[in-house]
Order: C-alpha cells, then sequence, then structure tokens
C-alpha cells in the first residue's frame, strides 16, 4: 500500500516496479534489510538502521552510529534499539508493528496518533522516531512513568546525557571499589556507601520484606547519587533503568510473574555493578539511536487516567481546523490479562508511584485484571443475562457458555471467575471504544493488535477469539470494521511459553464519515 506496487518474490526478496515515487518513500519501509534500486544501488531503510543502532559490531558502550561499512547483518528482529531498551515491560507489543501499521493507514509525517493502552511507551517512542505526534493513556503510573523516560531520552542532549551517566557511574564504581557485594556489607562497607545526599526510601517497611539490608543500603546510595544529577530527564533515565534492576537483585523470584520469593534467597547482590553496566550500555544504545533518528519534532507525551473516560484534562490535544487525531495505534489488554502490578510492585513502591496499602486497588483498577470478590462475580454474572443491548450477541453467548461450564464443576476459584471476567473485559473494552470514537477525524482509524485466549473449563477447552468479538463490541459502539490481518505473535521472552499467545491480530476499524462512508 505504501508504494502502490504488488511485490514478486524471487530467490534473493521481493521485487516491485515503481514509477515516480515521493520523496523518501523508501525510507518508511519496516521489515527490509536493504533495497537495491535498479539491481545495483544498495540503500538500506531508516527502520533498519535504527535497528543496526543497537547490534552495532563494536563495543555496546559505543555511543557513535554504525557507519556502512560497520553494519551489522540483521537476522531477526530488534526489539532492544533506541530507548526501548531503558525497561523489560511484559506484554508490550512488537515496536516494528507500529511503523508498519503507519505505512498502511498512510499517516502523514505530522499525523496525531493517541495510544489509549500506552504501557511503557512502545507506540509513543516510535511515533518519536518517525515524527508523528503522539499521546498515550496508561492508569499504571509505572508505566507513565517509564513512558516519559524514555521519550525524554529523545530530547535531552546527548553530550549531556554522556557526561552525567559517565559522572555517576564513576561516582559508584568509586563507591564500591574492592567490596565483595555477593556477601553481607560490613560497617565500613555501609560507610563506604553512603551517599552524599541520604535518600528516604518511599514505602521503606515494604522494601525491607522484598531486599536485603545490603541491597537496601546499595540501592539508597545509587538513588542519592541519582539526585545529585543536575538534569531532570538523565534523573528520570536513571531511576528508569535502576527499577529494571530491582527484582534481579530482590528475594521475589526474577522468573514468576506473581509476586512470589526465591526459594535460595541471599544476604546480598551486586546491585551497583548491575546498575551501572545497564546504564553505561542502555544510555549508549540511545545515544547511537540518537545519531541516526536526528532532531525529534512533536508532540510526545504519557498521562495517567482512564481510557474508559476518554483523554485525560491533562493530555496533550491535537491542534488544527478538526482538532482530532488521525488514529489510534494500541496494543490492548487481554481478558484475565498478565498480573502487571504484582509483576511489577517493586518497582512501583520504590519509586513511590503508589503506597503499599494501595497496590491492591490498582491491580483492581486495570482492565482485563483477574482480582474479583465473591460478590462481585455474582453481580458480574448476574448481568450477562441483562445486557442485550450491552454487548453483541456472539459476546454475550460466549460468557454465558462459560458460565453454564463452571456452574456444576470442580473447577477452583480462579476458573469459576472467567465468566464474570470475560463480561467486565468485554464491557470495559466497549466503554473505551465507544469514549475514544468521537476523539478521532471522521474517516480516522483505529488499529490494534490482540491475540486470541483459551481457557479450560469443567474439562473442555474454550477458545476466546478475541480479535473478533473485540471488533463487534467496536461495531456495537459505532466503529466500521475494515479488515482482521492475520500476524505470527513475536516470542520475547521463554517465560511461560507454553501458556503464551502464538498468533495474534491486527484489527483496523474506522470512524465513519459524516456522509456515511467508510
Amino acid at each position: 500500500m505504501l508504494l502502490g506496487a504488488k511485490p514478486k518474490s524471487t530467490k534473493t526478496g521481493l521485487r516491485l516496479t515503481l514509477g515516480s515515487l515521493p520523496p523518501n518513500v523508501l525510507e518508511r519501509l519496516t521489515y527490509f534489510r536493504e533495497i537495491r534500486l535498479n539491481g545495483t544501488a544498495q540503500s538500506i531503510p531508516f527502520q533498519a538502521r535504527l535497528e543496526a543502532s543497537a547490534l552495532t559490531k563494536q563495543s555496546r558502550y559505543r555511543t557513535q552510529a554504525p557507519s556502512q561499512d560497520e553494519m551489522p547483518v540483521l537476522t531477526r528482529q530488534s526489539t532492544r534499539y533506541s530507548a526501548h531498551g531503558l525497561h523489560e515491560y511484559r506484554g508490550k507489543f512488537n515496536p516494528q508493528i507500529v511503523r508498519a501499521i503507519g505505512n498502511l493507514l498512510q499517516l502523514p509525517h505530522d499525523a496525531w496518533v493517541l495510544d489509549p493502552f500506552c504501557g511503557s511507551g512502545t507506540c509513543l517512542l516510535e511515533c518519536a522516531h518517525v515524527g508523528w505526534n503522539a499521546v498515550g493513556i496508561d492508569l499504571n503510573p509505572l508505566g507513565v512513568f517509564i513512558s516519559n523516560a524514555k521519550l525524554e531520552a529523545m530530547r535531552v542532549d546527548t553530550t549531556v546525557l554522556a557526561a552525567h551517566v559517565q559522572r555517576l557511574v564513576n561516582r559508584l564504581n568509586s563507591k564500591v571499589r574492592g567490596l565483595d557485594l555477593n556477601k553481607p556489607l560490613s560497617a565500613l562497607g555501609y560507610t563506604r556507601l553512603r551517599a552524599a545526599e541520604e535518600a528516604r526510601l518511599p514505602n521503606r517497611a515494604y522494601l525491607e520484606g522484598w531486599f536485603a539490608v545490603s541491597v537496601l543500603a546499595q540501592l539508597e546510595c545509587i538513588e542519592g547519587e541519582i539526585r545529585r544529577l543536575e538534569s531532570s530527564h538523565v534523573r528520570s533515565i536513571a531511576q528508569v533503568v535502576l527499577s529494571d534492576c530491582l527484582r534481579i537483585v530482590s528475594w521475589q523470584d526474577p522468573g514468576d510473574l506473581r509476586i512470589r520469593r526465591r526459594k535460595d534467597p541471599r544476604q546480598n547482590y551486586p546491585l551497583v555493578p548491575l546498575f551501572t553496566t545497564a546504564l553505561a550500555q542502555r544510555t549508549a544504545a540511545v545515544i547511537r539511536a540518537r545519531a541516526v533518528i536526528g532532531r525529534v519534532r512533536g508532540v510526545h507525551r504519557a498521562v495517567l487516567g482512564d481510557s474508559r473516560q476518554g483523554l485525560p484534562n491533562t493530555a496533550p490535544r491535537p491542534h488544527g481546523r478538526m482538532a482530532l487525531f488521525d488514529c489510534i495505534i494500541t496494543s490492548p489488554p487481554y481478558a484475565t490479562a498478565l498480573p502487571y502490578i504484582d509483576t511489577q510492585r517493586l518497582s512501583l513502591a520504590f519509586l513511590g508511584l503508589v503506597q503499599e496499602e494501595g497496590i491492591r486497588c490498582l491491580e483492581r483498577s486495570l482492565i482485563g485484571n483477574r482480582e474479583i470478590s465473591f460478590r462481585e462475580r455474582d453481580v458480574d454474572e448476574g448481568q450477562i443475562d441483562k445486557a442485550a443491548g450491552l454487548l453483541p450477541q456472539e459476546v454475550l453467548a460466549i460468557c454465558r457458555l462459560t458460565r453454564r461450564l463452571v456452574l456444576n464443576s470442580n473447577d477452583g476459584f480462579r476458573r469459576q471467575n472467567v465468566p464474570a471476567l470475560l463480561f467486565r473485559y468485554f464491557r470495559d473494552m466497549s466503554q473505551m471504544f465507544a469514549s475514544t470514537l468521537p476523539l478521532v477525524r471522521p474517516g480516522g482509524s483505529f488499529a490494534l493488535v490482540v491475540g486470541p485466549n483459551r481457557t479450560t473449563l469443567a474439562g473442555r477447552e474454550i477458545q476466546i477469539e478475541t480479535p473478533r468479538l473485540l471488533a463487534m463490541v467496536a461495531q456495537h459502539v459505532g466503529w466500521h470494521l475494515t479488515e482482521i490481518f492475520p500476524l505470527d505473535a513475536y516470542q520475547r521472552f521463554d517465560l511461560h511459553q507454553k501458556n503464551s499467545i502464538r498468533k495474534e491480530a491486527l484489527v483496523i476499524l474506522r470512524r465513519p464519515r459524516k456522509d456515511g462512508r467508510q
């Protein structure tokens, strides 16, 4: 669609016969390692150069982007280039798909994009790379914090970034030189780690239950040194990298999505060298990417909010004649979604984004969460038969099927909760579709990447065709379905592979025009 020509498959790739093209249109290609014009001249698309900046053949600490001769051979997609690698975030979607969707929708260079489930900012960061304006909404304050730190990494002066990081790394390495951080700290060690500016960690009592005293001393030391940095942008970037190190040095099992304790907890872990290495390598990758990207233009921001209630007042808004978004691009949560808050509660507590007593409440507020009381389950199950006008009949039918299966089964409480959770999920997604419809210009699109779910109830496996059902829910509130494209899910983690989503779909919706045309 981007090139207006149908490709022909060859032994070495794809061949297209093209007429005249707008300037730099070949630069926008996403899944191509190189382009050969007339079979000879080699051109490497922007996306390939950007991914190569993370896979440079030289040292990972290098801050220069690779030259043409140093360009590594791309054999698979990179998902941690630029600032994408600052912090891991379970469930995020492939960054390349954002650019591919933008090409599919033929977005102009100054388009306004909304992501109502922005998570850790994958869509927002990709929009910053391309030059599209982007606004993200999320109920998870950690996701919003990470998103904005990634966006700040695109704007901070790279010379300032490199200098501040180097000074921070040098100060921390100096403090731990000669200390054995695999053993509990001595009194001398605690004295050495005392920061120039004492850090008072929020939720200290909670953190003491999940970190050894010697690790907390390192954590306070790092946080105190971060606070000495003059640049607020660099402080945010450093805090995000530190947050990403927490699970590895905690008593929480890093291989479990739920918050469960390690079977072999230690009294110290080498947090300082882990952090300084990660910070140096990840900021070097950012600086290499910035050399490829050049100046970042436009508006890019994540805000805390609930997309079921529309655009928060704190969010930037499109300007111009229509003052509406050109499109929505997102990867929404699934029914019975990943336990984001359980997985991230150490970071949320350490950064002071939520108080210990508010963690459970935050978990329950997210769309697709699994937390539900017996009373709430009874109320939601009772609503299934009363929601004929609220949700499409096929959606209600699968809710009724699951309710019927668990009614007289011996399934545990998690499976007994499935009917109510499914109903609640589709009801919440319906509210989101309804609240975002008026935010998009007539003729504008809503692109979402989501996969099917499956569950076993009363010994019977039930397939939940989430992409198709969500398309029905969206149409029920006024969106028009354009197409559903099947996709292969890109496996980024080995964790729980047997239960992971193997297939996804790209659902393209469109807001009807005022004349009724789609």
